[in-house]
Protein backbone atom coordinates (compact mmCIF):
# COMPACT_ATOMS: atom_id res chain seq x y z
CA UNK A 1 0.00 0.00 0.00
CA UNK A 2 1.08 3.54 -0.70
CA UNK A 3 1.98 5.83 2.17
CA UNK A 4 0.82 8.91 0.26
CA UNK A 5 -2.26 9.78 -1.76
CA UNK A 6 -2.49 7.68 -4.90
CA UNK A 7 -1.91 9.75 -8.03
CA UNK A 8 -4.40 9.08 -10.81
CA UNK A 9 -4.55 10.90 -14.14
CA UNK A 10 -7.89 10.74 -15.90
CA UNK A 11 -7.63 11.40 -19.65
CA UNK A 12 -11.23 12.19 -20.54
CA UNK A 13 -12.91 14.94 -22.56
CA UNK A 14 -16.49 14.40 -21.34
CA UNK A 15 -17.10 16.68 -18.34
CA UNK A 16 -19.83 14.43 -16.92
CA UNK A 17 -17.55 11.37 -17.04
CA UNK A 18 -14.81 13.36 -15.27
CA UNK A 19 -17.25 14.43 -12.56
CA UNK A 20 -18.58 10.90 -12.00
CA UNK A 21 -15.08 9.40 -11.89
CA UNK A 22 -13.81 12.01 -9.44
CA UNK A 23 -16.82 11.43 -7.18
CA UNK A 24 -16.16 7.67 -7.27
CA UNK A 25 -12.55 8.23 -6.21
CA UNK A 26 -13.75 10.51 -3.39
CA UNK A 27 -15.89 7.61 -2.14
CA UNK A 28 -12.92 5.23 -2.30
CA UNK A 29 -11.14 3.82 0.71
CA UNK A 30 -7.80 5.37 -0.18
CA UNK A 31 -6.85 8.99 -0.49
CA UNK A 32 -6.45 10.02 -4.13
CA UNK A 33 -5.03 12.94 -6.05
CA UNK A 34 -7.04 12.82 -9.26
CA UNK A 35 -5.88 15.04 -12.10
CA UNK A 36 -7.93 15.30 -15.26
CA UNK A 37 -6.81 16.27 -18.73
CA UNK A 38 -8.91 16.37 -21.89
CA UNK A 39 -6.30 15.73 -24.58
CA UNK A 40 -3.02 14.04 -25.39
CA UNK A 41 -1.19 17.36 -25.42
CA UNK A 42 -2.50 18.14 -21.94
CA UNK A 43 -1.51 14.67 -20.71
CA UNK A 44 2.07 14.98 -21.94
CA UNK A 45 2.35 18.46 -20.43
CA UNK A 46 1.05 17.09 -17.14
CA UNK A 47 3.52 14.19 -17.25
CA UNK A 48 6.46 16.50 -17.96
CA UNK A 49 5.45 18.65 -14.98
CA UNK A 50 5.11 15.53 -12.82
CA UNK A 51 8.57 14.35 -13.91
CA UNK A 52 10.06 17.72 -12.96
CA UNK A 53 8.56 17.28 -9.46
CA UNK A 54 9.54 13.58 -9.38
CA UNK A 55 5.88 12.67 -8.82
CA UNK A 56 4.92 10.03 -11.38
CA UNK A 57 1.29 9.01 -11.59
CA UNK A 58 0.41 5.61 -10.22
CA UNK A 59 -2.34 5.00 -12.78
CA UNK A 60 -3.51 6.65 -15.99
CA UNK A 61 -7.15 6.07 -16.95
CA UNK A 62 -7.30 6.63 -20.70
CA UNK A 63 -10.40 7.18 -22.81
CA UNK A 64 -9.98 6.18 -26.45
CA UNK A 65 -12.35 8.64 -28.08
CA UNK A 66 -10.62 11.97 -27.68
CA UNK A 67 -10.36 15.02 -29.92
CA UNK A 68 -7.21 15.74 -31.92
CA UNK A 69 -5.24 12.71 -30.74
CA UNK A 70 -6.94 9.37 -30.10
CA UNK A 71 -6.34 7.35 -26.97
CA UNK A 72 -4.59 4.77 -29.10
CA UNK A 73 -2.17 7.41 -30.43
CA UNK A 74 -1.62 8.66 -26.88
CA UNK A 75 -0.81 5.14 -25.68
CA UNK A 76 1.64 4.63 -28.54
CA UNK A 77 3.42 7.92 -27.86
CA UNK A 78 3.46 7.27 -24.13
CA UNK A 79 4.98 3.80 -24.51
CA UNK A 80 7.60 5.07 -26.94
CA UNK A 81 8.44 8.20 -24.97
CA UNK A 82 10.92 9.09 -22.29
CA UNK A 83 8.53 10.40 -19.62
CA UNK A 84 7.11 7.48 -17.59
CA UNK A 85 6.89 4.97 -20.46
CA UNK A 86 6.02 2.17 -18.03
CA UNK A 87 3.20 3.92 -16.15
CA UNK A 88 0.13 1.76 -15.61
CA UNK A 89 -2.43 2.62 -18.30
CA UNK A 90 -5.98 1.39 -17.93
CA UNK A 91 -8.02 1.97 -21.07
CA UNK A 92 -11.47 3.06 -19.95
CA UNK A 93 -13.85 3.38 -22.88
CA UNK A 94 -17.37 2.67 -24.06
CA UNK A 95 -16.23 0.24 -26.75
CA UNK A 96 -15.73 -3.47 -26.19
CA UNK A 97 -14.80 -4.75 -29.66
CA UNK A 98 -12.55 -7.78 -29.24
CA UNK A 99 -10.26 -6.73 -32.09
CA UNK A 100 -9.68 -3.37 -30.37
CA UNK A 101 -9.16 -5.00 -26.97
CA UNK A 102 -6.53 -7.36 -28.40
CA UNK A 103 -4.79 -4.58 -30.33
CA UNK A 104 -4.55 -2.28 -27.31
CA UNK A 105 -3.06 -4.97 -25.10
CA UNK A 106 -0.51 -5.53 -27.86
CA UNK A 107 0.24 -1.80 -27.89
CA UNK A 108 0.96 -1.65 -24.18
CA UNK A 109 -2.31 -1.18 -22.30
CA UNK A 110 -2.16 -2.75 -18.84
CA UNK A 111 -5.93 -3.26 -18.72
CA UNK A 112 -8.97 -2.61 -20.89
CA UNK A 113 -12.23 -1.80 -19.10
CA UNK A 114 -15.61 -0.86 -20.53
CA UNK A 115 -16.85 2.32 -18.86
CA UNK A 116 -19.29 1.46 -16.12
CA UNK A 117 -22.84 2.61 -16.77
CA UNK A 118 -23.92 2.87 -13.12
CA UNK A 119 -22.46 4.68 -10.13
CA UNK A 120 -22.22 1.43 -8.19
CA UNK A 121 -20.13 -0.03 -11.02
CA UNK A 122 -17.84 3.04 -10.92
CA UNK A 123 -17.40 2.52 -7.20
CA UNK A 124 -16.56 -1.14 -7.83
CA UNK A 125 -13.97 -0.09 -10.43
CA UNK A 126 -12.30 2.18 -7.87
CA UNK A 127 -12.22 -0.70 -5.37
CA UNK A 128 -10.57 -2.91 -8.00
CA UNK A 129 -7.96 -0.24 -8.73
CA UNK A 130 -7.33 0.14 -5.00
CA UNK A 131 -7.08 -3.60 -4.37
CA UNK A 132 -5.06 -4.70 -7.38
CA UNK A 133 -3.11 -1.79 -8.87
CA UNK A 134 -2.50 0.10 -5.63
CA UNK A 135 -2.53 -2.79 -3.19
CA UNK A 136 -1.22 -5.97 -4.73
CA UNK A 137 0.72 -4.97 -7.85
CA UNK A 138 4.24 -3.56 -7.73
CA UNK A 139 4.11 -0.32 -9.68
CA UNK A 140 7.05 0.82 -11.80
CA UNK A 141 7.54 4.24 -10.19
CA UNK A 142 6.43 3.75 -6.58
Amino acid sequence: MLERPARVVLVEDEASDVLFMKKAFERGRLEFEVSDVASGQALFGHLRDAAARNEPPDVVLLDLNLPTMSGREILSELRGGEVFPHVVVIVLTSSSYQREVTALYGEGANAYVTKPARLTELDALVVQIEDFWLGMAHLPYS
